[in-house]
């Protein structure tokens, strides 16, 4: 069902002084906008004691600066005529060329509070509060065929913090893994810039997901991403060089920022941010991170967001379910704010099946008509009645049968319906993994992940079934690793691991016994 939009556009008249219109389906409303009541307090994303009381107070002055008189009367009445799951989207529509206007762009507007309804507007699943970003050029639509194309783009440079990159992948493997929910995700690890422009050349990629550290120099205004060089070795790359390399990729719908400070942006050059100079760059939707987020909270957020998108749901709708993940599982801290959506387009979502026209269905029982006609029915042809007994015995004339001279003919094997498994690498055979690759155990339902912590030197094997808990287990040398699960017993052995290259040769095969319940 399509989202009403609440439009909330932000303009500057020549004396600096700064205005708001909003519009939606019922009219339209002016307003003057002021930051005389809006303190923006400094300090961490937390949801203890005073600070939480600070945090509430800004989103209930920048809620009733916004809608107050008639914008307010606009905003109740449009909210009533929702429908059924039906989402209200506040558009934050902005032109970052002003620099009066970026003052507005830096305020946490998903921290928007309802004193009327006593909640924050985010973490209601009937809103969707989104950015809006007046840009030049055209954005390319949102829809796209199945199956959805993933680039996870995995970075961890020498020196800096140690993330759970691999158990972020794995729940995205988890999140498209039923049989319907058709995706291919591919994996970077180790990521650098050269390998990122690569990947998109080589295959029409939807969706690109990166995972790793972001930063923000507040002096130059430029935010970056922390990619990986030939060494390990972190390389800043900004927003404007990531733009560079996925402007020209038409295919590509969305990126998802799961990384510090991507949605921030300097006021001398607002395009300098990741997020906003990929919006410029004409990408319809991207995902960012406005504060510091922890790895416990962004993994929560990720882990949710693909969830939802693969059951189906708009971006909208997967953002306020992942703000109410973070919210669920870490209530002391107001975290579920930090994640921003830019959007330049309507929504994002797979293209619901087409339903097939009522001459597709007379068609088929015509055919299912015709068929038993000439079966069963009057127009079939005269069939021999079978017998329940042996077989019908040799008229008395015949002579009698001989194998003498002849070679015997062999029997005609009965036939037998099968049930194979799915094809999966040979057991007992050696294999090869990289970094972040998986391979495919069918007969665990399962699928086995190798990940280099290169700073500890340590080799992290993960099993990753279909549903249920993930097993992990760590390595430094070559040896034998068991995993107990239900179906059985998984050896498997690692015969050589190259930890310049990050590539381990290994075999695996089932065990007898070990069945867990």
């Amino acid at each position: 069902m399509a989202e009403l939009d609440f439009l909330i556009t932000f303009f500057a008249d020549q004396e600096g002084g700064l205005h708001l219109q909003v519009q939606c389906p019922f009219g339209a409303a002016r307003g003057r906008f002021s930051f005389s009541n809006l303190a923006w307090p400094e300090g961490p994303m937390v949801a203890d004691g005073a600070r939480a009381d600070e945090l509430r107070e800004l989103g209930t002055s920048l809620f009733d600066e916004v809608f107050h008189d008639r914008p307010l009367a606009l905003f109740f009445q449009t909210l009533g005529k929702l429908a059924e799951g039906q989402q209200l989207r506040i558009q934050i529509r902005l032109a970052l060329d002003d620099p009066d206007l970026m003052r507005i762009h830096e305020l946490p507007w998903e921290l928007l509070y309802s004193t009327h309804e006593s909640k924050f507007l985010a973490l209601d699943r009937r809103f969707s509060i989104v950015r809006y970003l007046e840009v030049p050029g055209a954005s390319q639509p949102l829809s796209y065929h199945r199956p959805m194309r993933i680039l996870c783009v995995a970075a961890e440079p020498k020196g800096q913090e140690e993330l759970k990159i691999h158990d972020e992948l794995a729940w995205i493997e988890r999140a498209w893994a039923r049989p319907w929910r058709r995706a291919k995700i591919t994996t970077l690890g180790h990521a650098s810039l050269d390998e990122l422009r690569t990947a998109l050349i080589d295959e029409k990629f939807h969706l690109l997901h990166f995972l790793g550290h972001g930063e923000f120099d507040p002096g130059t205004g430029d935010g970056v991403l922390l990619f990986e060089d030939d060494s390990g070795k972190a390389r800043r790359v900004t927003g404007e060089e990531l733009a560079e390399q996925v402007a020209d990729r038409p295919y590509l719908r969305g990126v998802f920022l799961n990384a510090c400070w991507t949605a921030k942006a300097g006021r001398a050059n607002p395009f300098s941010g990741v997020a906003t100079a990929l919006v410029r760059a004409g990408v319809p939707a991207v995902l960012g991170m406005q504060f510091e987020i922890s790895d416990a909270a962004a993994r929560v957020f990720s882990q949710v967001v693909y969830q939802r998108l693969a059951a189906g749901e708009s971006v909208d709708a997967a953002v306020v379910e992942g703000r109410l993940a973070i919210r669920r599982k870490l209530p002391q801290t107001f975290e579920w704010a930090t994640p921003a959506l830019f959007l330049r387009t309507l929504e994002i979502r797979p293209p619901r099946r087409r339903r097939r026209p009522l001459w597709f269905a007379l068609g088929v029982l015509s055919t299912l008509l015709i068929g038993w006609l000439f079966t069963w029915g009057p127009l079939s042809c005269p069939r021999q009645e079978s017998r329940r007994g042996g077989p019908e015995p040799a008229p008395a004339s015949a002579a009698p049968r001989s194998d003498e001279g002849t070679e015997p003919k062999a029997p005609i094997p009965s036939m037998q319906r099968t049930t194979e498994e799915p094809r999966s690498p040979k057991v007992d055979s050696p294999h090869q993994l990289r970094d972040l690759q998986s391979l495919q155990l069918a007969a665990f339902g399962s699928q086995l992940q190798a990940h280099f912590r290169h700073p500890a030197k340590t080799l992290e094997f993960s099993l990753i079934p279909n549903s249920g808990p993930i097993l992990t287990q760590a390595v430094t040398r070559e040896g034998t690793i068991r995993f107990t699960t239900r179906l059985g017993l998984v050896k498997v052995d690692i015969l050589e691991i190259d930890w310049r290259k990050k590539e381990v040769t290994l075999r695996w095969r089932r065990e007898s016994g070990g069945g867990s319940g």
